[in-house]
């Protein structure tokens, strides 16, 4: 009873999942068939006769019949290679999983596995890999807490643990020369200080536009760049992208370029605390 029991297993095992035999050669291309391969014979034969008769008389014919064999399996490779090509491709539009899907995905796959046919068992990987889930509300309250500004304390803090000889950033600044900036007037290359924008933000003033320019908001750019009340002051200040730049050109230059900006921040300032007086009283 066990033994009968063994062999129809191993039965239906061999029916379902049949044995591979190791084979020293491997699956033949597409385009072979029976006169390449016959071709392939007869190329071979007159390779050994031509190499057998050297140094003899006749070693000139079998040099020819060597090259006839040759030009013969290459026409016939051609033509089987063009001939299968055009069924591949007529193929490929009915079964896209056939010989065309095989042949560009030899190089990049394994060895070939056994293809599931069971309907049962497909269900049942299907379901398993893709199990049905009930749905669920994903609405979700954020946790998370609310943004704090950066303060000017922390840019000068993590200005200093920029290395000097460290590579400077895609605008070439040296960080020799950005930390050096930022030690000297850190509120007009961060936005801090009494800029409308900023105090706007944080709720300081009503609006964030500039007084001489109400379609615009008052920010570093603004003021240095466009502003009318400092065109004049800022007229030799080169544009954004070259301003650093034009600033470690000369000593004058920095000296220049660091006075408009102080007075700047002196200016605005005054506005600043003229404003809150005004509001106060």
């Amino acid at each position: 009873m066990a033994r009968q029991l063994s062999e129809c297993l191993d039965a239906a095992c061999d029916s379902s999942m049949p044995r591979r035999k190791p084979s020293r050669r491997g699956s033949p291309c597409y385009w072979w068939n029976d006169q390449i391969a016959q071709l392939r014979k007869a190329c071979l034969r007159a390779r050994r006769c031509s190499q057998r008769a050297r140094r003899r008389p006749d070693f000139e014919d079998r040099l020819e019949d060597l090259r006839a064999a040759k030009r013969a399996l290459k026409r016939a490779i051609k033509a089987s290679k063009s001939s299968c090509f055009r069924q591949i491709c007529e193929e490929a539009d009915v079964n896209p999983w056939g010989t065309a899907y095989k042949v560009v995905t030899k190089t990049i796959r394994g060895q070939d596995s056994l293809r599931v046919t069971c309907p049962i068992l497909l269900r049942s990987i299907v379901e398993t890999l893709f199990p049905q889930h009930a749905e669920q509300d994903v609405s979700f309250t954020s946790r998370l807490e609310p943004w704090q500004p950066i303060s000017v304390d922390e840019v000068k803090s993590a200005t200093k643990r920029i290395g000097d000889r460290k590579a400077p950033g895609p605008d070439g600044i040296p960080n020799k020369a950005l930390k050096l900036a930022i030690s000297t007037r850190p509120e007009f290359l961060t936005g801090h200080g009494g800029f409308r924008k900023y105090l706007h933000k944080y709720r300081h003033e009503d609006s964030p536009e500039c007084p001489t320019c109400p379609s615009a908001s008052e920010d570093p750019e603004h003021v240095l760049y466009y502003c009318t009340r400092y065109r004049g002051r800022a007229g030799v200040v080169p544009p954004p992208e070259s301003l650093m730049a034009f600033m470690l050109a000369t000593d004058d230059n920095w000296s220049s370029t660091s006075q408009l900006i102080i007075g700047i921040q002196r200016d605005l300032r005054r506005c600043e605390r003229e404003r809150r007086e005004r509001s106060d009283a």
